[in-house]
């Protein structure tokens, strides 16, 4: 059996048993799990199953018989990718004991800090409704505009989103997370030239529709690069992609997007990539399905947002780094994309007269705040309350959800904190409210460092070979100051 025959038996069987893991456990003996990928998916699958029951996260992560959150209190965002006529097939439903069609949308969601699918079935009265609503939404084509969904939505993690008991689907602005939503500057699905090899988790891996006429289907993941294309073959590219540290990397990537203009690919120029990590017949394969133009500004900026995303996952603190270290990490990467582009002055023109306070708000300030004099990264489920509260409660949450985590707590707040004149800062409901985001906001970190396949009981992962560069380097700059 090839790998793809192999994954989406494996995903259908255990849809098929109501994503019960015991179950399934029973089901995938089965199954030929001679290709690593199966392997570890289910081994990540057990992985997950614990993380979502660890007493870290004081029992908020609460799912129904269907895998589905019941106890979020946020909203969903989603900037949907394939805006076009969305292909479906029917599907086998294990509570009906039915077959439904099944509509998929993917889209970049900062709340989750992932890409996420949006799954309707559309042969319910109540289910098509929904997807009636999602798609005059979508008719609209406001590009200053995302999909939101209620805490009404289901939400399976990590990236599955099923709106069939949400009526209240609207469109809001994209104010406060607009690089986000820009496939091209989303620092969660970043990879650079060490890390864009490397194979994320399975269970992040969803089924997508790729052709809206054929209908043909792959298990993905959604990441994203930039480099430099050196050669052009008939379904394929080599091209060199930047790193934080060390020398840049050329990889082969294949391009398989319906809309990528081959005729305008230019050799020596620099592109981003969207990149699907895509199940083949023998293992994953890397396919380019859009290409848009970059800049070596762009290289600098996104090299310096993937590093503070690094930074945050790696010390599991909000808290980054000081202006200083901040300063040289800056100069650091500016001799990183010096070096890549510095056979072409019109690239090198871009950065000129760039540095380290002018460069922070156009790509990382979506994802970090200056408070005092000290970097924090926010995560955007925080973030999304910031315009419901006052400025100094907005810093007095980060700083402690920053000292929660570091101490490892399963609540931020004990008890209701007061200010410095004894006026309370809120009361008990807003108390809970933040305990449970808090939790929530430590959950996702959590996660997304199981999606990463860090400390994945297998062999080092590249990432973590950053991890430990950056660490190095900010405690060197630390302790040189």
């Amino acid at each position: 059996m090839n790998l793809i025959r192999a994954v989406s038996k494996v995903s259908s069987e255990f849809e098929e048993i109501g994503y019960n893991f015991s179950k399934f456990k029973e089901t995938i003996g089965e199954i030929d799990t001679a290709h690593g990928f199966i392997k570890n998916l289910f081994a990540d699958l057990q992985r997950y199953e614990n993380l979502k029951n660890d007493i870290r996260f004081d029992s908020s992560i609460l799912e129904d018989k269907r895998g589905w959150l019941i106890n979020h209190t946020f909203s969903i965002t989603l900037e949907i990718l394939n805006r076009e006529k969305v292909p479906g097939k029917d599907v086998y439903v294990p509570a009906t004991g039915e077959k439904k069609s099944l509509l998929i949308y993917y889209g970049l969601c900062p709340e989750l800090e992932n890409f996420m699918t949006l799954i309707v079935w559309t042969n319910t009265k109540s289910s098509m409704n929904v997807w009636k609503q999602i798609l005059s939404l979508l008719e609209e084509k406001d590009e200053k505009k995302v999909l939101s969904f209620s805490p009404k939505c289901g939400i399976r993690l990590p990236n599955e989103i099923h709106p069939s008991r949400d009526f209240d689907a609207k469109l809001v602005s994209k104010e406060y997370f607009e690089s986000l939503y820009d496939w091209k500057y989303n620092p969660f699905l970043f990879d650079d030239g060490i890390t864009v090899y490397s194979h994320n988790s399975p269970i992040n891996y969803r089924k997508i529709f790729l052709d809206e006429y054929t209908q043909e289907e792959a298990f993905v993941g959604i990441r994203t690069t930039i480099g430099r294309v050196l050669k052009i073959f008939p379904n394929k590219v080599l091209a060199m992609i930047p790193t934080i540290y060390g020398k840049p990397q050329i990889r082969e990537f294949f391009i398989s997007g319906p809309n990528i203009n081959w005729k305008s690919i230019k050799s020596g120029n620099l592109y981003f990539f969207l990149i699907f990590r895509m199940t083949g017949a023998e293992n994953i394969e890397l396919h380019i399905r859009k290409m848009e133009d970059a800049t070596a500004c762009d290289i600098l900026g996104m090299l310096l947002a993937y590093a503070c995303y690094l930074i945050y996952l790696n010390s599991s603190r909000l808290k980054l780094c000081k202006p200083r270290e901040f300063q040289e990490l800056f100069i650091q990467l500016y001799q990183q994309v010096s070096m890549f582009c510095h056979k072409s002055k019109e690239q090198m023109s871009t950065i000129e007269n760039i540095d380290w306070i002018k460069i922070q708000p156009g790509y990382s300030s979506t994802i970090t705040r200056w408070i005092g004099n000290e970097l924090f990264y926010i995560p955007p489920i925080l973030r999304q309350y910031f315009s419901e509260i006052q400025p100094q409660t907005r810093d007095f949450l980060v700083l402690e959800f920053d000292k929660a985590l570091a101490e490892k707590k399963s609540k931020c707040f004990e008890k209701i904190p007061f200010t410095e004149t004894g006026n309370r800062r809120f009361n008990l409901a807003q108390m809970g409210k933040y305990n449970s985001l808090y939790n929530f906001i430590h959950f996702i970190l959590e996660n997304k460092k199981l999606i990463l396949e860090i400390d994945a009981g297998r062999l080092v992962h590249e990432r973590e070979r950053e991890y430990d560069w950056l660490d190095s380097f900010i405690k060197q700059i630390h302790n040189a100051s």
